[in-house]
Formats: structure tokens, C-alpha cells, sequence
């Protein structure tokens, strides 16, 4: 009990620290942001690419379509390593109907400049522990939920967000 208790009050707090809210799995809350604990933000971030990489492929079913359905990624730049490599790894190794594209979003810019209508996954750092930077998530989520029509799911790595807030 008291395993669950401690990890339901870490979520609890780097869902307060990200500015978001919980999901359904912590008691008196409905919204769509989702938190997850693990050993380490590596293996979850893979396991995460490929739950999201079963669910593509689900949409695009069975069909025999010649051309595959697209679904581009975009990277913040001052990303750890963990929330890159998941994503380029898919971009090179997709399955047939699939084909994915990344482009890399650099945080001085606008991020409505890298978005399209095919855009399905933005992986961003909540904060950047080489230039002290902490990202504006809520703003940005706006962004892209308007420019994506809700389509993206938006992947934050909140691990270096600690040392830059207070928590």
C-alpha cells in the first residue's frame, strides 16, 4: 500500500510541475494527460514508441493501399537523448503502409513552423538542463492541438524538469 500511495503522490506532483492534470487512473480527475512512472525514462520512452507505433498501424489496417499513410514526428532539439532515439528508430524502420517522417524543432523558433496536417507526434524535453530553459508545455500543447486538429499526441520528457522548478 504504501508503494501505491507514493506513486500515486509522484504523479500527483510531476503532473503539477508540467502544468497538466492526471488521467482517469488517479481518483476525481477525467482529463486526457497521462503521466507514467518506470525505472528510467529510456525504457519507457521506447516501450511508449512502440504502443503508439501498434496503435498507427491499426489505423491504417489492412488495406492495400499503394500509398503508405504518412505520420510525422517532430523533436525538440534540447531533447535528452531518451525522447530522440524511440522516434528516429521508428522513422527507420517502419512497417509496410507506414512512412514516417521527423524533423527537428528548435526551441528559439516557433513550433507552428514545423507542424502539418500530418503531423501525429511532437517528443519535447519540459526543460533543458544545459541552458537552464523550461518550456511553456500548456502553451504549447494549445498550439499544436490547433494547428493538428487535436490529431498529435504530444510526448513530454519531464525528467530534468525537477532541478528548474519547485516541487
Amino acid at each position: 500500500v504504501q508503494g501505491n500511495l507514493w506513486k500515486r503522490l509522484a504523479r500527483q506532483t510531476l503532473l503539477r510541475i508540467v502544468g497538466a492534470k492526471s488521467n482517469s487512473s488517479c481518483p476525481n480527475d477525467n482529463d486526457d494527460h497521462v503521466c507514467f512512472l518506470g525505472n528510467n525514462a529510456t525504457s519507457l520512452l521506447h516501450t511508449l514508441s512502440q504502443k503508439i507505433l501498434s496503435q498507427w498501424i491499426s489505423e491504417t489496417g489492412h488495406t492495400n493501399n499503394l500509398e503508405p499513410k504518412t505520420y510525422e514526428i517532430v523533436i525538440g532539439r534540447h531533447n535528452h537523448d531518451a525522447n530522440i532515439q524511440p522516434w528516429l528508430t521508428l522513422a527507420a524502420n517502419p512497417p509496410p503502409n507506414i512512412h514516417i517522417t521527423t524533423k527537428f524543432w528548435n526551441p528559439n523558433t516557433n513550433i507552428a513552423e514545423c507542424l502539418s496536417s500530418s503531423t501525429r507526434l511532437i517528443a519535447l524535453p519540459h526543460a533543458s538542463n544545459v541552458l537552464g530553459t523550461l518550456y511553456d508545455i500548456p502553451q504549447l500543447c494549445d498550439t499544436v492541438a490547433n494547428i493538428t486538429h487535436n490529431q498529435a499526441i504530444i510526448v513530454v520528457d519531464g525528467v530534468t524538469a525537477a532541478p528548474h522548478r519547485f516541487v
